[in-house]
C-alpha cells in the first residue's frame, strides 16, 4: 500500500513543460499506434489504395484528398497556389474545396520540387491528428498551473480517445482537432503573457496555418483567438489601439493567404447550401453513452438522427465533468468575468451547433423559423454540430484542472486515473472499427488492374455522366445505388490521378458541376485518346465511334463501359 502511495505521489509531483508534454505525446502516440499500421503512416501501405473510413455514406472523402494530393504536388506551380488546372479543365479546381489539406499537399509539393519523387504525406499526418493532442492537452494544463505527469497521462487520455475525434475517421481534414487545443494554449498564454509580441506572432502565423487545414477548425481556432484579444481588452492589459493592431495585422495575414491561395475564386459561390439544421447537435448527445465499450448493450447505440454530429464525449470525461459540477457552478458565479469573452464565444459556437432545430433524442424540441436564404447561408458549415468541439475539450481541461485544485492528492490522484482508463476502455468499439478500416484498401467495386491499364494508354480521361449528377435523379437516390456509383467514380479518378491525366469530374466540399450539360456530353463525339467511362454502361452511338466498332474500342468493367479510341498518327 505504502508504494502505491508512494507512486501516485511521484506522478503528482511538478514537472519540466518538456516532460509533460512529452509523456501526453506518449499516450498519444500509443494509442494512435493501436489504430494506424505502419504502412499507412508512412504512406505506402495497400491502405491508400483505396482509402476509406469510417463515416457512413462518405466512402469517397479520403480517396479525394488522396486524388487532390496526387495531382497537386506533382503538378506545375500555378496562380492562384493551391489550383489544380488537370482537374475539370480548363477552368480546374482549387484543392481547398476538395478539402485535401492543403497545407500538407504544399509541403509535399516543395519534397517533390526539391526530390524528383512523390511522397505521401498524408499517413504522416493521420499519425499526428490522433497523437498530437494528448501532447497539446498536456500543455494546455502545464500552462493551467497543473504541471505533473497525473494531469498529462489523465488529459491525454481523454483527447485521444475522444469518441467525437474517433468517429471522425474518414474526414482526413477535420481529423486535425489539434488545432483546436493549440488555439486554447494560445488562449492561456495570451492572458498570461498580455504584452509578449512573440505570443502576438504566434497567433498570426498559426491562423492561416489553420486556414490550410480546414475551415472549420480554422473558424473555431479565430473564435478562441478573438476572445483572447477581447479578455485583455476587458482586463485592460492592453489598450484599444493595441487590440485593433494585433486584430488588423492577423486578419491581414490570413486574408494575403486567401488571396495568395485562391480560396475565395469561383468556387467560393458555391459554398453555401442546404442541409443546415439536419447535422446539427443533438442536445442529449454529449451526455448520453453512445457505442460504448464500458455498457455492451449500447456497443451500437446512437443517439438521435443519424445525421446529426456525434458529440458523445466519453465516460471517463462524462464523470469528471460530473464530479466538477459542485465546484465549477459556484466558482463561474465568481469569476465568470476573468474569462468573459471565451465564454460568450462558447455560448455561440453552442447555439450554432444546436442549430434553429433543437432536438432532444428522437424529438424535435422546436424550430425558430428562419428565411430561406439565410439557412442556405449558413449552410456554409452545415455540419453546424461540429461547434460543439471547442468547449468540449475546454471543459476536459477544466475539469482536470478542477479535481486537482478541489481534491486531496491521492483521491484526485485515483479519480483521474480511473477516468483516463474508463475514457480508453469505452472507445475500444470505435478503436477496433477504425483499425479494421485501417489495415486494408476499401473493397473492390470495379477491377482496379483494368481501370489503371485503360488510363495509362490514354491522354485524357472522362467519367459519364459524372456521379455527382447521377446521385440527383431519383433512381439514384438509395443510399447502396449512389455508393456505387460514388466508388466507381473515385476508382476511376484514383486511376487517372496516379497518371496524372486530365479528368472532367473531381469531388468537392460543395458541388460545383452543371448538370444540364450531361444529355450533350453524352451525345458528343468521342475524341481519340481520351479513356472514356460510362457510369450507366451506355454504349455510344456508331457515329459516336469515328467509324470504329464497338468491340474494338469499348469494354465493359462489371457495370461500367470504357471507350478509349486509338489516337490517331502523329498525335
Amino acid at each position: 500500500m505504502k508504494r502505491i502511495h508512494s507512486l501516485l505521489l511521484w506522478f503528482l509531483r511538478p514537472r519540466f513543460f518538456w516532460a509533460a508534454v512529452l509523456a501526453g505525446f506518449l499516450i498519444g502516440g500509443l494509442h494512435a499506434l493501436s489504430m494506424l499500421p505502419i504502412p499507412l503512416i508512412l504512406g505506402t501501405g495497400r491502405f491508400w489504395e483505396y482509402p476509406a473510413g469510417t463515416v457512413p455514406g462518405s466512402i469517397s472523402d479520403m480517396a479525394q484528398v488522396l486524388v487532390a494530393n496526387l495531382y497537386f504536388t506533382q503538378g506545375a506551380w500555378t496562380w492562384p497556389l493551391l489550383m489544380v488546372p488537370e482537374l475539370m479543365p480548363p477552368r480546374g479546381v482549387n484543392i481547398f474545396w476538395m478539402d485535401a489539406v492543403p497545407l500538407v499537399a504544399l509541403i509535399g509539393k516543395v519534397l517533390f520540387a526539391v526530390s524528383g519523387h512523390y511522397t505521401n504525406l498524408l499517413g504522416f499526418y493521420l499519425f499526428a491528428c490522433l497523437a498530437l493532442p494528448g501532447a497539446a492537452m498536456a500543455a494546455l494544463l502545464w500552462l493551467a498551473g497543473q504541471r505533473s505527469f497525473i494531469a498529462a497521462f489523465t488529459g491525454a487520455a481523454l483527447v485521444s480517445a475522444a469518441p467525437f475525434l474517433i468517429v471522425e475517421w474518414g474526414h482526413m481534414a477535420l481529423s486535425a482537432q489539434v488545432i483546436i487545443i493549440f488555439a486554447l494554449c494560445g488562449y492561456q498564454l495570451s492572458l498570461q503573457r498580455p504584452d509578449d509580441r512573440r505570443v502576438v506572432m504566434g497567433w498570426a502565423i498559426f491562423l492561416p496555418l489553420a486556414l490550410l487545414t480546414n475551415m472549420y477548425l480554422f473558424v473555431m481556432a479565430g473564435g478562441i483567438w478573438s476572445a483572447a484579444v477581447l479578455q485583455r481588452l476587458i482586463n485592460r492589459r492592453i489598450s484599444p489601439t493595441r487590440a485593433m493592431t494585433e486584430a488588423v495585422s492577423t486578419i491581414g495575414i490570413a486574408l494575403i493567404v486567401v488571396w495568395s491561395t485562391g480560396i475565395l475564386g469561383s468556387e467560393v459561390r458555391s459554398a453555401a447550401s442546404g442541409g443546415f439544421g439536419q447535422f446539427s447537435m443533438n442536445l442529449a448527445s454529449p451526455f448520453v453513452p453512445q457505442r460504448s465499450g464500458v455498457i455492451p448493450f449500447l456497443w451500437d447505440y446512437y443517439l438521435g438522427a443519424r445525421t446529426q454530429v456525434y458529440n458523445y464525449v466519453g465516460l471517463g470525461a462524462l464523470i469528471l465533468g460530473i464530479a466538477c459540477v459542485p465546484v465549477i457552478v459556484p466558482w463561474l458565479r465568481r469569476r465568470a468575468r476573468a474569462h468573459a469573452a471565451l465564454i460568450a464565444v462558447f455560448i455561440g459556437f453552442v447555439m450554432f451547433a444546436l442549430s434553429h432545430r433543437i432536438t432532444l433524442g428522437g424529438r424535435l424540441l422546436f424550430t425558430f423559423p428562419l428565411p430561406e436564404n439565410i439557412v442556405l447561408i449558413l449552410g456554409s458549415f452545415r455540419a453546424s454540430g461540429r461547434f460543439f468541439w471547442p468547449l468540449a475539450y475546454a471543459g476536459m481541461a477544466v475539469s482536470i484542472v478542477t479535481i486537482l485544485r478541489s481534491w486531496r492528492p491521492i483521491p484526485s490522484a485515483c479519480m483521474l486515473l480511473a477516468a483516463a482508463v474508463l475514457q480508453i476502455i469505452d472507445l475500444q468499439p470505435m478503436r477496433q472499427v477504425s483499425a479494421e478500416s485501417a489495415s486494408r484498401p476499401y473493397p473492390e467495386l470495379i477491377d482496379r488492374a483494368r481501370l489503371a491499364k485503360i488510363v495509362g494508354n490514354a491522354t485524357e480521361v472522362a467519367i459519364l455522366p459524372r456521379a455527382e449528377c447521377l446521385q440527383a435523379r431519383p433512381e439514384y437516390s438509395e443510399p447502396a445505388a449512389a455508393r456505387r456509383i460514388g466508388q466507381a467514380s473515385m476508382d476511376i479518378e484514383l486511376a487517372a490521378a496516379r497518371k496524372l491525366r486530365p479528368i472532367n469530374s473531381a469531388f468537392t466540399a460543395r458541388s460545383m458541376l452543371d448538370c444540364g450539360q450531361e444529355n450533350t456530353l453524352l451525345g458528343q463525339t468521342l475524341r481519340p485518346g481520351v479513356a472514356y467511362f460510362f457510369l450507366e454502361g451506355t454504349t455510344p452511338a456508331p457515329e459516336q465511334l469515328g467509324g470504329q466498332a464497338v468491340d474494338a474500342v469499348c469494354q465493359e468493367i462489371q457495370f461500367v463501359r470504357a471507350c478509349l479510341l486509338p489516337q490517331r498518327q502523329g498525335n
